[in-house]
């Protein structure tokens, strides 16, 4: 009988001790499973931010290029295809801000300053009865025209600092980090599956 009950009692503690390192393993996944989930709630969050900032850029690159070349006929006109745009992208610059280090940053703001330099020497290419009250012979000539070689040397490493922010080969390395369980190795298979 007193084997018996050792049975009993090692069968229990045993059973006791596989439930105990069930309860603290599955405690272990859980905090790991909320900790990805911030890590891709935030992450998420700032690709959006970064993607938006460099689709605005491409937008305003875009309206200054073409209305740089080609005049506009009325301040309206001026308002919906070039104001609006340098609108959009300060939004986006806000938002992004926070995600951006002190370089992109920099690059940031200095593309922003070259492209309203661009947007006003549009505003200046209206006819004057657009802006009666505004004498363009009272401005400098340098401020009527657009500085096409800055603007595309500002406009390109813009680009590229974004382009590097966005980069997908950066998101696939976090994807790989501490991936130890079957379910998280699926879902960075699937990860790179929809990306190629």
């Amino acid at each position: 009988m007193s084997e018996t009950v050792a049975i009993g009692i090692l069968s229990a503690a045993t059973a006791l001790l596989a439930v105990i390192v069930e309860r603290v393993f599955e405690e272990r996944q859980k905090c790991s499973e909320e900790k990805r989930w911030y890590a891709d709630y935030f992450l998420g969050r700032k690709i959006d931010a970064i993607a938006s900032l460099y689709s605005e850029l491409i937008d305003w690159q875009y309206a200054v290029h073409l209305y740089g070349h080609v005049s506009l006929a009325t301040l309206e006109e001026y308002k919906k295809q070039v104001q609006t745009r340098e609108v959009s992208f300060r939004r986006a610059m806000v938002m992004a801000k926070v995600y951006l280090d002190e370089e992109s940053e920099k690059t940031i703001r200095n593309v922003f300053a070259v492209f309203c330099e661009a947007s006003q020497a549009i505003w200046f290419s209206l006819p004057d009865e657009e802006i009666p009250n505004i004498k363009k012979a009272n401005y400098d000539d340098d401020v009527k025209r657009i500085e096409w070689a800055r603007f595309y040397d500002t406009y390109n490493k813009a680009s590229e600092c974004l382009g590097r922010l966005l980069n997908p080969d950066m998101l696939e390395k976090l994807r790989f980090t501490k991936v130890k369980d079957n379910k998280n190795i699926k879902r960075v298979e699937v990860f790179k599956r929809q990306r190629d």
